[in-house]
């Protein structure tokens, strides 16, 4: 594990973690969630092609090229990674927000399971115990209370489970290793066409009536965007079990941001939920220090 995995998978789940504040205000503007989604998959298309072109030699045709193989995993891919929005959102109509995203976050302990089972990879003591303490600490970020809709559990957890299919996916298929733009441009492709059929589908695609909204709404697609390239570059360095693990900063974040900005209160439970996910971040980056050092010695 490198430093620099755990830097940018953090930083991605930091700037995930800003989503709500973005979220509460595009809907205040009559923006509904899978418009956002789409809105966010259209603007990456956009960003990374000029990112692709401008990164490197050779030509546009060259750089965008697909063999048959990265073609089928990518569209592969795309049913996990264009279906995790739609699902969790429609989770929020029949769930708490804490109780679906707490459902949701189950993906870090799918992808160790699912790596293990399916990939035979060998998940050591440390590792196991750092996914029971991000999954405990998702736990103390729920608060009890409210009607539960078996069908908006059944959404929120498929959303994780969506969310753990598309990464292990994508380390097993090899595409962790294709050129980033490259990978991230054809995601949005696909995904956003995947989102967009499902929206029109619905009938809901509704635009910001507002400057204002859709100002929230652009600033939103720059951010998500670069959250989700800083995510696949950190995938690469780290894998699939540290990266999911380390994503549980993204809830984190957002308690933060509550208390913050909302003025919510820091429970001592909000405090337990805060310091396994840190202890856990510690443990690995910790791991990390002692392979290299033992790698040094061999040396």
């Amino acid at each position: 594990m490198q430093a620099r995995g755990i830097f940018l998978t953090v930083l991605s789940a930091v700037l995930y973690g800003l989503n709500p504040l973005f979220s509460k205000t595009i809907n205040v503007g009559g923006c509904n969630s899978l418009t956002q989604t789409f809105a966010r998959l259209a603007a990456g298309i956009v960003i990374f092609f000029i990112l692709l072109v401008c990164s490197g030699s050779g030509s546009v045709c060259e750089k965008l090229r697909l063999s048959r193989q990265e073609l089928k995993d990518i569209l592969i891919c795309c049913i996990g990674y264009g279906l995790i929005g739609p699902l969790l959102f429609a989770s929020y109509n029949y769930l708490a927000s804490g109780l679906a995203t707490t459902l949701h976050f189950v993906y870090p302990v799918l992808v160790v399971v699912a790596c293990i089972a399916f990939r035979y990879e060998r998940a050591n003591r440390r590792k196991l115990v750092c996914c029971a303490l991000c999954f405990a600490g998702i736990l103390c970020f729920y608060t009890p209370g409210g009607d539960v809709s078996a069908y908006g559990v059944f959404l929120a957890l498929a959303s994780g489970v969506a969310w753990a299919y598309y990464i292990v996916h994508l380390n097993s298929s090899g595409l962790v290793t294709m050129a980033p733009f490259k990978l991230a441009f054809w995601l949005c492709v696909f995904s956003a066409v995947l989102v967009g059929g499902i929206t029109l589908a619905m009938g809901e695609f509704v635009w910001p009536s507002t400057a204002f909204t859709r100002g929230a709404l652009a600033l939103y697609c720059c951010v998500s965007t670069a959250a989700s390239l800083l995510f696949q570059l950190g995938n690469r360095f780290i894998g699939a079990q540290s990266a999911s693990m380390l994503s549980t900063f993204e809830p984190l974040t957002s308690v933060v941001i509550g208390i913050l900005v909302y003025h919510e209160v820091l429970t001592v439970r909000l405090g337990i939920g805060i310091f396994c996910i840190l202890l856990a971040v510690f443990l690995l980056a910790k791991a990390d220090g002692t392979v290299k050092e033992e790698t040094k010695s061999e040396a």
